[in-house]
């Protein structure tokens, strides 16, 4: 357990103050603006979100419509705070804020306010893959309370159509992204895709990595020799980067639903009642998504509306891509 204290002195607010760099970037279409004194936090924000930029020159994204939505994030350095080996975060939600304490992290994101304040360690500012998982937890609690709803499950995309891929734990959605990813298919997430309802239905993802278990990354050869790194869950994984190079494209309008899980016999597919499926989904939600218990039917609903399939995986996941391909090109069809 964590002291007390240490959850007090994440929820402590900076005192308001002006800071010297400010720049708004459009996370998932919401604008973000990021403020701080430092120029490394501000090197590591363009690094992280910066791509997000392109989307303000993009009529579909509908970025001006969503701009009383927009939050703040407070970004400053700490040097009390030191990186350790020790990486999970511990977490908890207090009055509707999100406490967050690690050995190199501390913040509070506040929706109410709109707001998140988080102190970094040096070290973790110049370490890319640890700040995006630090400032994303924040960045991520604010969106989702505007219209981006997350749904536990992988996504895929081609040609403006994408497919969300639920399962429980275990059933191979990373494995399958990744997959997906070496075929040339955008990978929209491996753990979560964020869900807008309004001014209409739209499937967006911060895929910039997905992380597999050694057994998972065993089975393509490229990875062999790559680091196994702790997350801030407490899990150990192979990280493997699948960021575009260019600004990321405009979310998916056309989705369908697969329910995945992972068997001994070869793979199929199967056509599924979407009202079945999304009464699966909803039956048990694991923790954090739970929180989201009152509006994720909607938005499940709104995805299935283009179709919704059981995909029964074998153990090697490249069998499973012509399958994701035919659905995905039965989803384009239109909704």
């Amino acid at each position: 357990m964590v002291e007390p204290d240490r959850f007090a002195a994440a929820a402590a607010w900076p005192a308001r103050r002006r800071r010297r760099y400010t720049v708004a970037l459009p996370v998932l279409g919401i604008p973000v603006r990021f403020r701080t004194e430092s120029a490394a936090l501000l090197a590591a924000v363009e690094a992280a979100y910066g791509g997000w930029r392109g989307l303000f020159g993009c009529p579909e994204s509908d970025v001006r419509a969503t701009t009383s939505s927009r939050v703040t994030v407070l970004l400053d350095e700490d040097e009390h705070l030191r990186a350790t080996r020790r990486t999970r975060f511990e977490t908890r939600i207090e009055h509707g804020r999100l406490l967050l304490v690690a050995g190199d992290a501390a913040g509070c994101a506040d929706p109410g306010r709109g707001a998140a304040a988080v102190r970094l360690a040096p070290d973790t500012v110049a370490t890319p893959g640890r700040f995006r998982e630090v400032v994303d937890t924040f960045v991520l609690f604010l969106l989702t309370r505007r219209d981006r709803a997350p749904v536990h499950a992988a996504g895929v995309a081609r040609d403006g159509a994408g497919l969300v891929l639920a399962g429980e734990s275990g059933a191979g959605k990373s494995t399958l992204a990744y997959a997906a990813f070496r075929a040339g298919l955008r990978v929209l997430g491996e753990d979560a895709v964020y869900v807008q309802l309004e001014p209409r239905f739209r499937v967006w993802g911060m895929g910039r990595a997905v992380h597999l278990t050694p057994e998972a990354a065993a089975l393509f050869p490229e990875l062999a020799g790559r680091a196994v790194v702790l997350r801030g869950n407490g899990k150990r994984k192979v990280a493997v980067d699948i960021a575009p190079p260019a600004p990321p494209p405009p979310p998916v309008e056309r989705a369908g639903l697969c329910l995945v899980d992972r068997g001994a016999g070869p793979v199929r597919v199967e056509p599924i009642e979407p009202a079945d499926a999304v009464a699966r989904l909803t039956s048990r939600l694991d923790p954090g998504f739970d929180h989201f218990r009152g509006t994720i039917a909607a938005r499940l609903h709104a995805i299935v509306a283009g179709g919704a399939w059981m995909l029964h995986l074998s153990a090697d996941p490249g069998a499973a891509l012509p399958c994701l391909l035919d659905l995905l090109d039965r989803v384009g069809g239109g909704r």
